[in-house]
This record gives C-alpha cells, structure tokens and sequence, in this order.
C-alpha cells in the first residue's frame, strides 16, 4: 500500500491537474481497503498523551482490548512512561503497529482566517514561518502542522485553516522512547477530537527517516524498473533454448522417417523418369526402322555401317567403304538422311587385303 500511495504521489506531481484527478480518483479505493484492512488486521497500539498522563490502548477490531496509563512532568519522562508501557505483555505484538495521539495540554491548535488562497504545502511554510504571530512563544522551537478545513455548505465563504504546534522535544522524546522500546511509530498527531486527524507533528530526525525510506522505495522500485526487462528477457531465452531443445528432439526423431520418404521419392522419380523415356521412344521406333531401311538402300556396294545412333540433333552414323565420299553423295541424292556430312577426315584401313575408308558422318534431325 505505501508502494502504491508512493506512486501515487509521484503521478500526481508528474502529471499536474490530470495527476492529481487521478490521485482524488484514487484516494477513495486506498482508503476503503485501508479501512477494511484495518478492520480484519492484528491489532495496533494507540498511545493517548494528555497533560500530565499517557495511556497505551491496545484496539483490536475497533474496540479497546486493553489499557493502561503512566504519568510524565517532562520529555524524559514521557520517553521512560512510553517505554513502562510498551513493556507489558499484551503490547508486545500490538506494538508493530503504534499511533501517537495528542489531547490537549502541551498541544496548541488555532484556527486560522484571512489566510492567502495557497496549496497545502505553501500554507504548513507560511505558519511555519510566522510561528510567533499565530502561537504562544515557547522557549524551545515549535514543530507545526497546518491544513485548510472544508468549506461550509456555501461556497462562497472565505477558507478557514486549521494549524496545531507542539515543543520539539515533546516529539523527540516520544519518538525516542518508542524507538527504544521496539514500537513502530505510524503517526503521531493530534487526536481526533482535538482537532483535523490529518495533522501531523514530524520532528526533524523522523523526517530524514522518512526521507531516508522514501529514497530506499525510489531504489527499490528502480531497482525492478531495471531488473524487469532482464529477467523477462532471460525468461524469454530460457523458454526459446527448451523450444530449441524440443525441435532438436522431434527433428532426431522424423529423421528416419524422412530419410525413408525422400528415398520413396527418389523412387518415384526413377520410374516417372523411365516411364517418360519409354513413352517417348515409343514414336521414334518406327522412325529408326525406316531411316536403317533408307540406309541399307542407299548404301553403295562393299560399303557397310558398324554402328548408328540417334539423338536430339539428329544421329551419327559409322561405317567401311572403299570411298566415304561415294556414300556420303549416295546418302544426300537418295535422301535416306537429313543434311548427311562428313565429321572428320575419313581413316584407310587394310581389310581383307583391301584398302578401305573408315568414315562418321552425321545427319540432321527428320
């Protein structure tokens, strides 16, 4: 809650008009649950200062559970009553949780006109800085508090503002022996029908306390502010590296199934492949047997092939003759091929006892 109200705080002095909407938009849901926390929550203590006596009440769900009262002439002895007190049993736990309460006697309150319009924070300054003129002289330095009251049911009546002042070592001494005697101070102020229980007495040494814890919050909360991003990022990292693991695992374990269906494939293609070649030899089947017949034809006398081949560009053809010549013309007058030509110079051979022409010759596609 006081992580909240710090924010809180912050956004209204960051934001200006909209903050502090937001703040007074706020401040009802804090203290409901500030209220209905304090309702259900361990019990606190409650330290009522009058003149001469200070009395401890443990309240526990709205209601005095115990009490006991102490006297005190001066600020020594206030800090040792408080600590007598705070020594009994009963307010060992209720102890945690302490409210000092002043009720007259050594408290002044005054009620104050004809002040400047100005905000909360100028009017405690302004009383505080003319102490004299709105309180009794004291020998030792004043601590003030000052708030403006609410206004009546016409609006337009002038502001009234409400100021309490107490001797600082009244407030020291208190704050002293609470501290020795282990209790946790959460205000300390003027009770409730003295006067506005929004007032408060803060001595110089609780104010650098506060100002103290205030900084530790700050560093607290800049410290998570830093920190979020880094672990979310690492968060962020360790869930990717379980992902990656995880697909690591599932790849490792579709690898032979996938090795299987690739070699499936392959198959596949091997056969769509050898199915695709048979179809298209199908029509060159004829082709072949009647370029051989054109060629057995048109082939001269002791002249033979020993090899022939078909491709794209049409074929190759090998062969004997006593003249590669004489079948190269007999191939081009009979038309048996396409555009026939000599590839390379033709090769004599002894075959037989006779001299021979070892010839290739390549011809066009029909």
């Amino acid at each position: 809650m006081r992580l909240a109200r710090v924010a809180q705080a912050w956004l209204a002095r960051g934001l200006g008009a909209s903050g502090r909407a937001c703040r007074r938009w706020c401040e009802p849901w804090l203290g409901a649950g500030r209220r209905r926390r304090d309702r259900w929550r361990s019990p606190y203590l409650r330290l009522v200062i009058g003149r001469d006596a200070v009395r401890a009440e443990v309240v526990r769900r709205g209601a005095v559970a115990w009490a006991g009262e102490a006297p005190f002439t001066d600020p020594a002895d206030l800090s040792a009553a408080v600590a007598e007190l705070a020594a009994e049993p009963v307010c060992a736990r209720a102890g945690r949780r302490t409210v000092a309460e002043w009720r007259g006697g050594h408290m002044q309150v005054r009620t104050l006109h004809d002040l400047p319009p100005v905000a909360v924070p100028a009017l405690r300054l302004l009383v505080a800085q003319h102490v004299t003129r709105f309180f009794r002289l004291s020998p030792d330095p004043l601590l003030t508090d000052a708030i403006w009251l609410p206004r009546k049911a016409d609006p337009a009546a002038p502001r009234r503002a409400q100021a309490v002042a107490l001797a600082t070592p009244w407030v020291e001494q208190l704050e002293a022996g609470a501290l020795a005697a282990g209790l946790r101070l959460r205000r300390v102020g003027p009770a409730p029908d003295a006067a506005d229980p929004r007032l408060e007495f803060r001595s110089p040494r609780s104010l650098a306390r506060a100002a103290e814890r205030a900084r530790r919050e700050v560093r607290v909360l800049l410290t998570v502010a830093l920190m979020l991003p880094v672990l979310v990022g690492a968060m962020a990292m360790r869930k990717l590296d379980r992902e990656h693991a995880a697909l690591l695992r599932e790849e490792a374990r579709l690898r032979r199934p996938a090795a299987a269906v690739l070699t499936v494939r392959q198959a596949m293609r091997d056969a769509r492949a050898m199915v695709e070649a048979v179809d298209a030899s199908v029509p060159d089947r004829g082709r072949i047997t009647r370029t051989l017949a054109a060629l057995t034809s048109a082939l001269p006398d002791s002249a033979y092939l020993t090899s022939l081949g078909f491709d794209s560009a049409g074929g190759v053809l090998t062969g004997v003759a006593p003249r590669a010549a004489e079948v190269l013309a007999a191939l081009d007058r009979d038309d048996a091929v396409v555009d026939p030509r000599l590839e390379g110079p033709a090769v004599r051979e002894l075959l037989g006892g006779r001299e021979r022409e070892r010839f290739t010759i390549r011809f066009g596609a029909p």
